[in-house]
């Protein structure tokens, strides 16, 4: 299941998830520009593929129009294939005859397409005004096959249906093969969802206060015991001369520090996916200075940080200092002695938009090319024989990609996966 969320761009729905499939009835062309444009433009400033079939009241040509009139950057985003607009008689209905596997088999190329030109996913919506009686039970089966089709992809489907050519049956049809509907009533737009939505919504929140009751046991009272642990085992330490003895209880204690950046870990990942703190301003350097001075030591290693940085500010939040503690970290536990790490800080400009580059480079064993690909995933590691519970990195990538950044690893020497690794980090500038 894909947990990951996208700026839907209309503020009545917010964020949702990839594999999001809703309709709108609307009754003015008006409202269903406003809406596709509010869509679109947050899937493109995402770096989302969008591709927008159109019909009555609103042709291609004026739905282009308007779309430049609204986005400045839209000539950019047409100019590099971002955005398609095309009317219904070239995709939904060809040669007079509507086949659902046409278009469904089309929306799964499109996809292909825009991932491997290195977009996000595909934002896509569609007008229904041209569709007629005698094919509605055909298109609403149709309506029903993309719910299983997208499931688990990167797609967000937006439908559109005019308000005044639908009968109460057929509005009760179009709800339920959509996950919600949104119409506008007195003014305002407003949420429909259907009953299997929102009996799956009161389980989803039921599941969600027990995993929130786990994760305080996690954070508090075991971490508790965790640090009383570690309180005993550092009295020991100080009592025995042993070194067999000493070795034991330092391999007792780097236990419970891992345990430890385990729950310190979920706890951060779960106050990510809140959203309890906001994106803003950031100083970058006091950030890469407090991630320096928490792991300054790791289990019994010296870690030599060298950081160059010369200021400025990032889009991010309090967290973004765990994106590079969790480096930091990453670096020491995988490297057999002491580890040297460079930390280098540089503002380039990227498709117009300004960035700072953050690359995090150690002197450690490296990472093997067969392993950089999945490397973020959850429970991926590398081919060490250091342990881990795989969620560091995972946490790296989650929280930058909330960022609107990008994280990716490389080899510190160019070719030579056997000369330490190089984490990039790249934030969106602030300043």
């Amino acid at each position: 299941m894909h947990t990951k969320l996208r700026d839907s761009g209309i503020d009545i729905i917010g964020n949702v998830p990839w594999g999001t499939h809703f309709c709108m009835f609307y009754k003015t062309g008006k409202d269903l520009v406003d809406i596709i444009i509010a869509y679109f433009d947050a899937g493109l400033k995402n770096n989302e593929f969008c591709m927008c079939v159109t019909a009555d009241p609103v042709d291609a040509v004026e739905m282009e129009r308007l779309m430049r009139a609204a986005m400045p950057r839209f000539d950019e985003y047409l100019q590099r294939g971002q955005v398609e607009i095309v009317p219904y008689s070239q995709w939904y209905v060809i040669d007079g005859v509507f086949d659902q596997k046409r278009v469904l088999d089309g929306w799964e190329k499109k996809l292909r397409q825009a991932q491997d030109r290195g977009f996000e996913g595909i934002r896509v919506t569609g007008n229904t005004f041209w569709l007629d009686k005698p094919i509605w039970k055909d298109f609403i089966e149709y309506e029903s096959a993309i719910n299983g089709a997208i499931d688990g992809r990167n797609f967000l489907v937006l439908c559109s249906y005019c308000l005044d050519r639908c009968s109460a049956n057929e509005i009760i049809d179009v709800v339920s093969t959509h996950q919600f509907a949104i119409t506008k009533c007195d003014g305002e737009w407003k949420i429909i969802e259907n009953s299997e939505l929102k009996e799956t919504k009161k389980s989803l929140l039921e599941s969600k206060a027990h995993a929130e009751l786990y994760l305080d046991l996690m954070a508090h009272d075991i971490n508790n015991y965790n640090q009383t642990g570690l309180g005993y085992l550092e009295l020991a330490l100080d009592s025995v001369e042993d070194g067999q003895a000493k070795a034991l209880l330092e391999s007792a204690m780097n236990s419970f520090k891992r345990s430890s950046r385990l729950i310190e870990n979920v706890r951060v990942l779960q106050k990510a996916r809140a959203g309890d703190h906001p994106v803003r301003p950031v100083d970058l350097r006091q950030i890469l200075g407090d991630a320096k001075d928490a792991c300054l030591t790791h289990a019994g290693k010296r870690v030599s940080v060298q950081i160059a940085c010369n200021g400025g500010r990032v889009l991010a939040n309090e967290l973004l200092k765990d994106v590079f503690s969790n480096l930091l970290s990453n670096a020491a536990k995988h490297s057999p002695g002491d580890v040297d790490v460079k930390i280098t800080a540089t503002r380039l400009c990227e498709n117009d938009e300004i960035f700072y580059k953050v690359a995090v480079e150690d002197n450690g064993p490296g990472i093997p090319d067969s392993v950089k690909d999945r490397l973020f995933f959850r429970y991926s590691r590398g081919q060490t024989t250091a342990g881990g519970s795989g969620l560091g990195l995972y946490l790296v990538k989650s929280l930058v990609e909330q960022y609107r950044g990008r994280v990716w690893v490389e080899d510190r020497v160019p070719g030579n996966s056997g000369q330490g690794a190089r984490f990039v980090v790249l934030l969106p500038a602030a300043d």
